[in-house]
């Protein structure tokens, strides 16, 4: 459980940033690019004399992770667009509305995931809980267009979700959790890499020391919110179906009280709800792995 909990709390650390960037101008793609490098770069490290690059190159799962990074560099980078454009309320919903995908493919594609009525009452409940609990007042509709980035938002997170929720159950390597953490923060610093130095050779565009510094943190922390939920999923004795909504659940609850308590956020009459409603659905969703 242990694991899980340092998910939760990692993962909410990578929506603080995102508003701390926000709240200091930091420009978005630089510092996410550094993000990844040091994010590989810490991970690099961890492997370092476990395994060398022959043996990492003849993991069966190489190549998917690999491109798994490009999945993740785009996601990021939508979630920075939809909280800068439509708000960070809706950024958190649309990637935790994503907790949907996990819990009825996983069912679906393996039969000793379970899902009964109570995991399905408590899917309804946490979407709902999620929804009220994240709105608030800072959604901007005013160009309709924009409504694409949370709708390719919650599809690339369920994606990775799904990648990595499978990909952890599926081989016993030694240095497993390491090489699915560490290998699509490889690509996605090689492509982000390759986009900043063409702004900044033909675009002229360069990026400071607030980048440098807030990527750095950024890849701390968003290398111990894969790593830990990588560890939940394959050492947890929860079933996936309560993993992964409980994980999404919780990034909520505690991104709703540290941004009270960080950025003094108030919480309205319908936040407070959906708080509430998700603890709730937290408790039927556990009810539902004793069924």
């Amino acid at each position: 459980m242990i694991w899980l909990f340092l998910s939760i709390l990692f993962s909410t650390g990578v929506f603080l940033a995102f508003k701390a960037f926000d709240h200091f101008e930091v420009k978005t793609f630089p510092a996410i690019v550094i993000n990844y490098g040091t994010a590989m770069a810490f991970g690099l490290l961890v492997l370092r004399g476990k395994i060398t690059f022959d043996e990492a190159e003849s993991f069966p799962l190489f190549w998917p992770l690999l491109g798994l990074g490009l999945v993740f560099i785009g996601i990021f980078y939508l979630i920075a667009l939809t909280a800068q454009n439509l708000g960070v309320s809706v950024a958190s919903v649309s990637s935790k509305m994503s907790l949907a995908i996990p819990v009825i493919v996983f069912p679906l594609i393996d039969p000793n995931e379970p899902f009964g009525l109570l995991h399905a009452l408590g899917l309804l409940m946490a979407l709902f809980g999620v929804f009220l609990a994240s709105v608030k007042s800072d959604i901007n509709l005013k160009d309709k267009k924009l409504l694409l980035l949370p709708i390719l938002v919650l599809l690339g997170s369920g994606l990775i979700d799904l990648t990595l929720g499978h990909y952890s159950n599926s081989t016993s390597h030694p240095s497993k959790d390491y090489l699915l953490t560490t290998l699509p923060f490889t690509m996605a610093f090689a492509i982000g890499l390759i986009v900043i130095l063409f702004k900044a050779i033909v675009k002229k565009e360069w990026f400071g020391l607030k980048e440098i510094v807030g990527g750095f943190v950024l890849g701390i922390i968003n290398f111990g919110s894969i790593f830990f939920l990588v560890k939940a999923v394959s050492e947890s004795p929860f079933s996936r179906t309560f993993i992964f909504p409980i994980n999404n659940m919780g990034i909520i609850l505690a991104s709703s009280i540290l941004s009270m308590i960080l950025f003094r956020e108030q919480l309205s009459a319908r936040n407070k709800w959906g708080v509430f409603i998700c603890m709730l659905a937290i408790g039927v969703f556990y009810l539902g792995e004793g069924a």
